[in-house]
């Protein structure tokens, strides 16, 4: 009863807030986890994706049937083989859907067919890999959004999370997918994990460090756990596909470092600091081998060696898990700061930081499981930003971490219940955000490929400046779980979008338009949907 009281008190109160404020649309994250270290209350979730056996089995329950075919269909994985010595599971990734949108598209599906396969080689090694082929007409807001991205050697477009669109075949687009990894773990206290696919840091549906919308890039992490605390390291190769830097029909490469510290301070209280560089070999002296040390303040190292041609973030980063299940979180992001001018003048352009806020609840009451999210990001204009644009925060022409860029604000609420195999999600999103001015040739700070020396002032620089942009969107599914091993799923939904601008500008103009669609899915990934 305690737990049911103060769920509905949790539920009251954020939809009380709803109700004075628009808000509006996340994507859910279905993963519970059960990663633990010495203490089993401690925890250590922020970076994702961690080992699979950190997963929680889906609690769907099982059907009993009269026959192994449906037994198989309802209750088993695809194909799973385990032993003393080795073991692998295939899961069906697949994407069947069909919609109507009230604009110039109309007719709306996607048809994504795929595999992906686990598995294990002894106690030490663990491998993974995802391999999709998708073909999917979206409706016009993203087919426009996907378009602006394309590459400097004629792909048409780039996807969010996906990757370069191979064709556009009359408003289609045809983009593949393919991720994998290879972990080595030679003792409880280290781990070797190389592998291609999108990192996320954060306990947020977005994330203000290292976002999963970006498409997938190579990487190498080494993990270290004692005591108290997750040590990662990783090192990345990212991509620029800007014309101006496509040699040849090559894709311009940099590369990027990263480092974070998981302390779990008490049971319930976790630290996480995390530093981050991005710098290019062909700006100034070439591969800086500095960069490969695994314990060092990249600021430091900048200031010391005269690296020009990196860009340094820093941020921190904490979250304390209430009773029942729910937790508060924080995040804060630090690109630039004069601290003179952050006390003395708010409005100084190089105060450059974003901040995210949000509580995450997940209940049970009986059969029934809800969870429940209301979060808030806050970004400064030209953070992320550079005025070398080859290193901006960014990779193959989308944002790493908040994927509409800079100079915004935005509201996500997400409610999601399920009983048995029955459920059903609400996610929604409100933002504004400060676009660039039609016929200024300066820059507003939203679009983190533009020089930030192009910047409209120097001293009068607020949140929002510039040409005022504003995103509603309500989205309202529901489901039935056919088998739980691989999410396997029929679902249907609804989602309503309404833009508005001051002065329509690239492929931002107002629009209200309402999404119906259906389908048939492997719910263990995301179609992109232009959050």
């Amino acid at each position: 009863m305690k737990r049911f009281v103060f769920f509905f008190a949790s539920l009251l109160a954020v939809c009380t807030a709803m109700a004075q404020q628009q808000r509006n649309y996340p994507r859910p994250r279905h993963v519970e986890t059960r990663c633990a270290g010495e203490d089993s209350l401690r925890q250590y979730t922020a970076f994702y994706p961690y080992d699979f056996s950190c997963a929680v089995p889906d609690s769907s329950g099982r059907i009993k049937t009269g026959s192994r075919p449906a037994d198989w269909l309802l209750n088993k994985p695809l194909w799973e083989v385990r032993t003393r010595d080795y073991g692998f599971r295939v899961q069906p990734l697949l994407w069947l859907e069909a919609g109507r949108v009230n604009d110039s598209v109309g007719h709306t599906f996607v048809n994504t067919r795929g595999v992906r396969v686990d598995g294990y080689v002894g106690r030490q090694v663990r491998f993974g890999t995802e391999i999709m082929e998708n073909q999917a007409r979206f409706p016009e807001w993203e087919y426009r959004w996907y378009r602006l991205h394309e590459t400097g050697n004629g792909f048409p477009a780039v996807i969010p999370g996906f990757g370069i669109a191979k064709a556009d075949n009359g408003g289609v687009l045809d983009f593949p997918r393919v991720t994998g990894y290879v972990d080595y773990r030679p003792s409880p206290y280290f781990s070797f994990h190389i592998g291609h696919g999108t990192p996320f840091i954060g306990y947020g549906h977005r994330s203000l460090f290292l976002d999963d919308k970006v498409p997938p890039y190579g990487y190498f992490r080494i993990e270290s756990r004692f005591w108290h605390l997750r040590y990662i390291v990783m090192w990345s190769v990212l991509q620029d596909l800007r014309p101006e830097v496509v040699n040849g029909g090559v894709y311009h490469q940099k590369y990027m470092a990263t480092h974070y510290i998981d302390w779990a301070v008490l049971p319930r209280w976790n630290i996480g600091l995390f530093e981050n560089v991005i710098w290019d070999p062909s700006l100034g002296k070439g591969f800086d081998p500095n960069f490969l040390n695994p314990v060092i303040f990249f600021k430091t190292l900048e200031f010391q060696t005269g690296t020009k041609p990196a860009n340094t973030v820093l941020g921190m980063e904490t979250r304390y898990r209430l009773p029942y299940r729910t937790d508060i979180y924080v995040q804060f992001l630090l690109d630039e700061m004069t601290v003179s001018k952050f006390f003395g003048n708010p409005g100084y352009w190089g105060n450059k930081y974003a901040f995210q806020w949000g509580i995450h609840s997940v209940q049970r009451l009986a059969k029934h499981r809800f969870s429940i999210r209301l979060e808030h990001n806050f970004v400064r204009p030209f953070t992320y930003s550079h005025h070398r644009v080859r290193i901006n925060y960014a990779h193959d022409n989308w944002p790493l971490a908040h994927p509409w860029g800079a100079n915004l604000t935005e509201w996500i609420f997400m409610f999601r219940w399920q009983y048995g195999r029955w459920g059903a999600s609400l996610l929604a999103d409100s933002g504004r955000q400060g676009l660039d001015i039609p016929g200024d040739s300066r820059s507003y700070g939203w679009n983190i490929y533009r020089d930030y020396e192009e910047r409209f002032s120097d001293s009068d620089v607020h949140i929002l400046s510039g040409n005022l942009f504003k995103r509603q969107v309500w989205n309202l599914e529901a489901f039935y779980m056919i088998n739980p091993v691989y999410r396997l799923q029929i679902f249907g939904g609804i989602d309503k979008r309404t833009f508005s601008i001051e002065k329509p500008y690239s492929v931002f103009d107002n629009a209200n338009n309402t999404w119906f669609y259906m389908g048939l899915r492997t719910d263990l990934f995301r179609m992109p949907r232009n959050e």
